[in-house]
């Protein structure tokens, strides 16, 4: 007896795997073409996803909900694959973001620690600006010695350490050189014989 469901099931697959194939062989004409469509139609599509914003964004969470493991395992295949041009391409973002990552590591920190209680916006953009200023900036002296510090030989300490009960605030933050913030380490400022 001809069985319909198995046979579209094999139909299926077959037509899968032939499809996959074709995808592989014209892969980069086709990354292309998207690529020329997207931003030839740029403006129509921003437009349309801003019209559609709030469906978008309820499907992605029900997909990402209903197909976590498929998901994972898409992600561990692509990054098998893709291993070296990812980290390339990871490296390269950090780079030229380097003082949201500093700010966005240390508030990590501070939360496992706990040491954030109530930081507004405003604070948070005070405690992003003190990282930006201890990369970027091209004079910054240290808060303990009060000498000029090289780009490179700058460090973000907490006054009072999160390990004794410091906040992670803009008050409690400021930028030192890598040899007294070491010295430093989790110490309270007098405790090495300075008074700030």
């Amino acid at each position: 007896m001809f069985d319909k469901k198995a046979y579209n099931t094999k139909w299926y697959q077959e037509h899968k795997k032939e499809e996959a194939k074709k995808y592989q062989e014209h892969r980069e004409e086709r990354l292309k073409y998207a690529a020329e469509y997207r931003r030839e139609h740029k403006e129509d599509h921003t437009a349309w996803r801003a019209a559609h914003h709030d469906e978008i964004t309820e499907y992605a969470a029900e997909y990402n909900r209903t197909h976590r493991e498929k998901i994972a395992k898409r992600n561990a295949a692509r990054y098998k694959l893709q291993r070296e041009e990812i980290l390339k391409h990871n490296t390269q973002y950090q780079h030229e973001h380097l003082p949201e990552y500093a700010a966005s590591n240390a508030k990590r920190r501070a939360l496992i620690a706990g040491a954030i209680d109530n930081v507004t916006p405003e604070q948070l953009d005070e405690i992003k600006d003190i990282y930006r200023t201890a990369i970027e900036d091209p004079k910054v002296r240290c808060y303990l010695c009060g000498k000029l510090i090289p780009i490179g030989h700058r460090h973000v300490d907490h006054i009072i350490p999160l390990s004794k009960g410091g906040k992670h605030c803009p008050s409690n933050l400021a930028v030192a050189c890598d040899v007294c913030n070491q010295h430093k380490s989790a110490k309270l400022p007098e405790e090495i014989g300075l008074l700030i």
